[in-house]
């Protein structure tokens, strides 16, 4: 009897092995063809004069991540990064802070425990480097046979390609003369073609506005694509996917992004002695501000070091991020993480831009979803508020150069309405590339 009961149990466990083989593979080829990662396939539109890295991320179910079908939990993916996010705010719950604030931030800690234990979780699927024009595709889960190994973990291989592309970003940096490193991320509704697209469009129209002033701008740059949008789904484009696509990139950056940076990117950038700017948009910038202010839970980490310059363009996060106190009404408090990004000064130079032409953030901010950042609204709403010491605020004109006269503030808010004039996707115009380079002067010249 438990000979034939033990039979009954293998038989079932290889059915189980043998299901989830199917799911993989079926996994791979489905999303061989990806509008996230078709571009993997055929030419990318790589600028002549830039050199760099485009990496591709995606969002699979937890079952997916290894060889075992047991759920990635928030524990394993500190394991793998040493990170340690419940550690940081423990500290602060034992310390003599007061009650409102060890509230705050225990609120904090739950918001950061919900995002990272999502069903599905982000991964690098592949990466292409670029340099005179050509491209070669470094990395593609698709084209692996990983589907077919039965030993395998997306999640440990996603961390092991980003160390691969931190030494081939150093070997090149080495090799090249090169006077800046950028870091680039696009936001919501955004496929991978329209991503590289935008890149090349900041790239070229910085790179004018230097010229202009004879100076020289030649970067290497990485830029990230994400599945910013729910493809597959007949509600395609539509608000529906906004709060789960904004955890994805909160997600993004607090994982990945952020080993990314303060592992790689910031050493990187004191070895060579070249400025680290970022640069986001929308969605783009959630991620790379979140990936900015983790550092914190790294245990150990050197805080001293910093980004030189981070540009948000029409951030789709809230504005309370940077504030000491959230602007929103008590219900909606506990959903903003006020005060978050004040844990630690990331940046030497932060600049953030809000438009009143923006009608997607503009309507956004009129709802109970958010004062993102990039609304007109928000902008108002730190003039008058008892936080608005958290920056400096300025105006753009037409042709997108700022005063500063007294200096380069380090956390500046900028109204860019006669920037960004025909919506929230107008940020890579010939206006946007002239205050790009001129914060990017400021911020390294100073």
């Amino acid at each position: 009897m438990k000979k034939h009961l033990l039979l009954v149990l293998i038989l079932v466990m290889k059915l189980k092995a043998q299901e989830r083989f199917d799911k993989r593979v079926k996994f791979f080829d489905t999303y061989r063809q990806s509008v996230f990662h078709y571009y993997a396939i055929p030419k990318l539109p790589v600028d002549r004069a830039f050199d760099g890295i485009i990496m591709g991320f995606e969002k699979i179910s937890d079952k997916l991540i290894a060889d075992t079908c047991a759920r990635l939990h928030m524990k394993h993916e500190q394991l793998i990064y040493g990170l340690d996010y419940q550690k940081y705010w423990q500290e602060k719950f034992n310390s003599s802070l007061s009650t409102k604030k060890v509230r705050r931030y225990k609120q904090i800690a739950k918001w950061n425990k919900t995002i990272l234990q999502q069903r599905k979780t982000m991964i690098l699927t592949h990466w292409l480097s670029s340099q005179q024009g050509k491209y070669d595709v470094n990395y593609n889960i698709y084209n692996q046979e990983i589907k077919k190994d039965s030993n395998y973990n997306l999640y440990q291989s996603t961390k092991a390609q980003l160390d691969q592309i931190i030494e081939l970003a150093k070997q090149k940096i080495k090799a090249g003369q090169y006077t800046h490193i950028l870091l680039m991320c696009t936001g919501w509704n955004n496929h991978q073609l329209e991503s590289v697209e935008r890149y090349n469009e900041w790239l070229s129209v910085t790179r004018k506005a230097a010229q202009e002033e004879g100076k020289e701008f030649r970067p290497f740059y990485l830029g990230i694509t994400w599945p910013s949008y729910w493809h597959n789904r007949s509600f395609d484009k539509t608000l529906i996917d906004l709060p789960n696509k904004a955890n994805d990139a909160d997600d993004l950056g607090l994982t990945h992004i952020n080993y990314l940076i303060w592992k790689g990117l910031v050493p990187l950038s004191k070895e060579n002695k070249l400025p680290l700017i970022l640069i986001g948009h929308s969605f783009g910038a959630r991620i790379l501000s979140r990936a900015s202010a983790s550092s914190i839970y790294f245990p150990g980490c050197d805080t001293t070091i910093k980004i030189k310059l981070m540009i948000a363009f029409q951030g789709a996060y809230s504005v309370d991020r940077h504030m000491p106190k959230s602007i929103r009404s008590r219900i909606w408090r506990k959903t903003t993480g006020a005060g978050l990004y004040l844990e630690s000064e990331p940046w030497n130079y932060f600049c953030a831009t809000s438009s009143s032409n923006d009608k997607a953030i503009n309507t956004l901010n009129g709802s109970r979803i958010g004062h993102f950042i990039g609304g007109s609204k928000a902008w108002q709403y730190t003039i008058t508020h008892s936080g608005s010491s958290a920056f400096k605020h300025a105006l753009t004109n037409s042709k997108g150069k700022i005063n500063l006269e007294q200096g380069l503030a380090g956390r500046l808010y900028l109204d860019a309405s006669n920037v960004v004039v025909e919506g929230h996707g107008d940020v890579s115009n010939e206006s946007c590339g002239r205050l790009i380079w001129q914060l990017i002067d400021a911020a390294c010249n100073k």
